[in-house]
């Protein structure tokens, strides 16, 4: 039995994928992927944890989960037990509730941030590690700050005009497409960005059920993390 066992494990007519994700990721990255997947390949077993950081690495090396999908942490140190497999990277920016003085201004300076609140992530979340280091680097300093190591919570809290916020720009796409947030330039962001990362035991490796899902992972990214398209003015209609 053990030929045709194997015909059906290629094949990804049998199978199990044990995944762990960080909130970012289960929230902005893997669901539509995961569908997909799960339709063309209903005989694959399929967990999925979620977990910060340091919990769903914990797992992976235990062996409870055989990949997990990650914000890159920063400053970045590598295991060498562990593969790290960038999927794309997404953009970071500053982005102010409606209705607030930025917002309509659409650009704010540095030695503004002293008279406004910063909405920031703490915990175990890895932006809070990038946002904290173009503070110090530039000499930001905010008025005041509310942390909170939830990435939906912080969006949440920002819409409600409790400050403004440093974060992924997918995690916040819905809220600008809305018109509850609005991007605002400033100075050092333009190149910023945060690397999303599948990574998995590199002695081990991946299994048939785990290539497939990397590789929709990727093609999924690429088209995520596209810029934003800015919308075109309508022209006035004719009389």
């Amino acid at each position: 039995e053990i030929p045709s066992r194997f015909s059906d494990m290629r094949a990804l007519r049998s199978g199990r994928l044990e995944m762990g994700v960080s909130p970012f990721a289960g929230h902005h990255i893997l669901p539509g992927t995961l569908a997909s997947f799960r339709r063309e390949f209903p005989s694959v077993s399929v967990s999925v944890t979620s977990g910060n950081t340091t919990e769903i690495l914990r797992e992976l090396k235990r062996g409870d989960a055989e990949m997990v999908i990650m914000g890159k942490t920063f400053p970045f140190s590598r295991d060498p037990a562990l593969t790290y497999r960038p999927l794309g990277e997404d953009r970071l920016l500053l982005v102010a509730p409606a209705g607030h003085p930025w917002s309509d201004a659409g650009r704010a300076e540095h030695s503004d941030a002293g008279d406004q609140t910063l909405v920031r992530f703490g915990g175990d979340c890895p932006l809070a590690t990038y946002v904290d280091d173009f503070l110090l680097r530039n000499g930001i300093r905010f008025g005041a700050q509310v942390e909170t190591d939830e990435i939906e919570l912080v969006r949440r809290l920002v819409e409600a005009g409790t400050g403004v916020l440093i974060t992924s720009s997918l995690s916040v796409r819905g809220s600008l497409a809305s018109g509850r947030l609005a991007p605002v330039a400033f100075d050092g962001m333009e190149e910023m960005s945060w690397e999303i990362q599948c990574v998995y035991s590199s002695s081990k490796g991946l299994s048939y059920p785990g290539w497939e899902m990397v590789k929709r992972l990727e093609v999924a990214c690429r088209e995520l993390f596209k810029p934003l398209r800015a919308t075109p003015p309508t022209s006035p209609s004719s009389p």
